[in-house]
């Protein structure tokens, strides 16, 4: 049982010292808290306690808190037994009723999905059914495990496998590989033979070597080279002797000036050499150098490796071309010796004894040869398709792997038999437990239902389950109204169904009562702390008292009802007494109050008796504004006025004046006026709509001004 709470801090609205000996919970705890100052935080430190989830409390940090400020709580049990956040935060036997019980296990709005029930199927199973539903599951698991496994090994073998299975051991083609080749080369050569014909016209692998031999080997007059290469050699200061320098030289000396073009010094002294160096690089120089650069360029644009892919693209292949990377080291080296011969077309190079060049031509000519002795025949494609189909499948077929799968997919058949027969097994084993079971909850439910004045109750509930499902258990029920009437939960949009047939309350009591069914079931109901938050809300006198006196039935270890009525407190307690015949049982009133110097809510003792007159008229008009809509605002936004003056008598009565107690809302005029919401009040000026009657505002404005009244000023005055 919760003793005491020792301290909570930077959670929510609360602030409760480390140090903490009051607010001690009895066996029955009535905890009273207006609206937003903290019930549900409670209750939600108490679900992350029994669901041994921080996170439901790391979420509901304080505003305005840091990083480094740690959320904390402690909680003592009358054993001796501490529960501290974030450390030793675990404890089971708590039941929780709330919205988020019902939205999660029972319904959420007007909708019951597949997901509630199958959540209440798992609130309502005993721990007998529960030991064979959770084997039930893990031969599900793994029977859904063994078909995943088969279909992969399925889906791993593609659209193909029925045709895998047609093929006999006998049906296995020898050479596959190559015929499967053969075949695309064909096809890809018939339906590109028009390319094919074009790129050999204008291949470079058709190169003229013999006409860029007699090329390359063209020499220049002997004598004259002899003259200027000597001049070179004598006046020259680098490493470099490119002719072609001298050549550009010579052809820009001016006719008429007889000067240098490169440093305009006269040329009178080596008249004699420049004649020759003229003769040299004349006409017939320059047209040697234009056919020997034509013939280099020419050769530097073969590309072997671009030649043959392009070919290979159509469909071609090339049995002479095998090594790259030979060819292209033969080909730098040709290179290097047609750079020389460009930069001097008197070098002899002798191409034609250079190996590399003559390994080059070979293999090119080679390959030429071939590309032109290959003929494209003339085929059926439709054929061959349907050849290389056939091909390719029987090749698929006879690897090891595809022979192992098939194999391991005849094992896991065997397997899948076996498992459904358990799992036949043990389902009908549960079937007839659950039967029974729900057979007793049934009746459980419809005696709270019948006992709370619903018309309707539960028929047909029943426990289903399907293996296509995610949760594959989950209950299913009907409705049924004044003991004729069957209501399907969904059904068509025009037919009665759960969201057009229930009102707020009834539905709050059907949730209710599957709650209450499941405790009187629980084998270990009297070790269990029952919680409850505003359980009746929307409930009428009758039905309340009701509930109240099934809850004081209740054999739980503890019980703890939160509400924001203090009305319902007092008749709770009104009830309790007088059903009550033992006295150890007594009962606890606590209260949420605001500290109003913080902001921050705390607990502390309620005294019903005492208090429960001047929050009575409170919670009368605060009710009526709460209730309020556009078209009645305007006579019910006075209720805000009496709400300010019945505070202002009843907290400060001794401190006004005459005048205050007559008009207690001039009181936030005295400069010594102790509220510290009398600022807002004055600049609100909650009397405008009965002061300024040519001035009112829009039933818009009055409905703006009371939500932010009810959520702002009323619980700081």
């Amino acid at each position: 049982m919760i003793k005491k709470i020792i301290k909570i801090k930077n959670i929510g609205k609360y602030d409760i010292p480390s140090v903490n000996e009051e607010d001690f919970f009895g066996i029955n705890t009535l905890i009273f808290g207006a609206n937003k100052i903290g019930k549900t935080t409670l209750v939600a430190i108490l679900r992350s306690l029994r669901e041994n989830d921080v996170s439901i409390v790391s979420s509901r940090k304080t505003f305005g808190t840091s990083a480094e400020e740690k959320q904390e709580c402690e909680i003592v049990c009358d054993d001796g037994t501490r529960f501290i956040y974030n450390s030793s935060w675990s404890y089971k036997n708590i039941e929780i009723f709330d919205n988020e019980f019902i939205n999660r296990n029972i319904f959420i709005g007007d909708k019951i999905e597949q997901g509630h029930k199958a959540q209440l199927h798992k609130i309502l199973i005993d721990e007998t059914n529960l030991g064979l539903q959770k084997n039930i599951n893990l031969e599900e698991i793994q029977y859904a495990q063994l078909i995943f496994d088969k279909e992969q090994i399925r889906n791993s073998l593609g659209k193909n496998f029925n045709e895998f299975i047609k093929f006999k051991d006998s049906d296995e083609i020898l050479d596959v590989d190559i015929k499967i080749k053969n075949n695309l080369n064909k096809r890809n050569q018939y339906n590109n033979h028009k390319k094919i014909n074009q790129l050999k016209v204008s291949t470079k692998l058709s190169f003229n070597f013999l006409d860029f031999e007699i090329k390359i080997e063209e020499d220049i007059d002997n004598n004259l080279e002899k003259i200027i290469k000597k001049h070179i050699e004598n006046c020259w200061n680098i490493e470099d002797k490119d002719f072609s320098f001298l050549a550009m030289g010579v052809n820009r000396i001016s006719n008429n000036k007889n000067l240098c073009p490169f440093c305009g010094q006269g040329l009178e002294n080596v008249s004699e050499l420049m004649s020759n160096m003229k003769i040299f690089f004349g006409e017939a120089y320059k047209m040697t150098q234009m056919s020997i650069e034509s013939s280099i360029k020419s050769f530097k644009s073969i590309d072997i490796e671009k030649e043959i892919a392009q070919f290979k693209a159509e469909g071609l292949e090339f049995l002479n071309f095998s090594n790259a990377k030979d060819l292209a080291g033969s080909f730098d080296v040709i290179i290097k010796k047609l750079d020389q011969k460009q930069k001097d077309l008197s070098l002899d190079i002798k191409i034609k004894e250079v190996p590399e060049y003559n390994n080059f031509k070979s293999a090119i000519q080679a390959i030429y040869v071939e590309l032109n002795s290959q003929k494209i025949e003339s085929m059926e494609i439709g054929i061959l398709e349907n050849e290389e189909l056939l091909l390719k499948l029987n090749k698929e077929r006879f690897t090891v792997d595809v022979n192992n799968r098939f194999r391991e997919y005849a094992n896991i058949e065997k397997k899948l038999l076996i498992k459904k027969v358990l799992i036949d097994k043990l389902n009908e084993e549960l079937k007839v437990g659950l039967n029974g079971l729900f057979k007793d909850y049934l009746y459980e439910i419809n005696l709270i239902l019948s006992s709370s004045y619903a018309n309707f109750k539960l028929t047909e509930l029943k426990s289903l389950s399907n293996r296509t499902l995610k949760e594959s258990f989950f209950c299913d029920y009907a409705f049924i109204f004044d003991d004729s009437h069957v209501i399907n939960i969904l059904d068509e949009e025009c037919k009665p169904q759960f969201k057009s047939t229930l009102s707020d309350s009834d539905k709050r009591i059907f949730a209710f009562a599957f709650f209450i069914a499941k405790l009187k079931k629980d084998n270990l109901l009297t070790s269990r702390i029952v919680i409850l938050d505003d359980p009746f809300t929307s409930l009428d006198e009758e039905r309340k008292d009701t509930m109240i006196n099934i809850l004081n039935k209740l054999a739980c270890k503890q019980l703890i009802v939160l509400s924001h009525s203090r009305t319902f407190i007092k008749r709770y307690l009104s009830i309790f007494k007088s059903n009550e015949s033992d006295s150890s049982k007594e009962v606890k009133s606590l209260r949420l109050i605001n500290c109003l110097s913080k902001n921050k809510t705390k607990i502390t003792n309620l005294d019903i008796e005492i208090d429960n007159d001047f929050l009575e008229g409170i919670e009368k008009y605060l009710n009526t504004l709460n209730r309020a809509k556009i078209e009645s605002i305007e006579s019910d936004y006075d209720n805000i006025r009496k709400i300010i003056e019945y505070i202002v008598k009843a907290k400060y009565g001794s401190l006004l004046s005459v005048e205050e107690r007559r008009m207690p809302m001039r009181y936030f005029n005295n400069p010594n006026c102790k509220s510290q919401m009398k600022d807002e009040i004055k600049e609100k000026d909650y009397q405008e709509n009965h002061h300024d009657l040519n001035n009112q505002p829009s039933p818009e404005e009055l409905i703006s001004k009371k939500d932010y009244f009810i959520d702002n000023v009323l619980p700081f005055i």
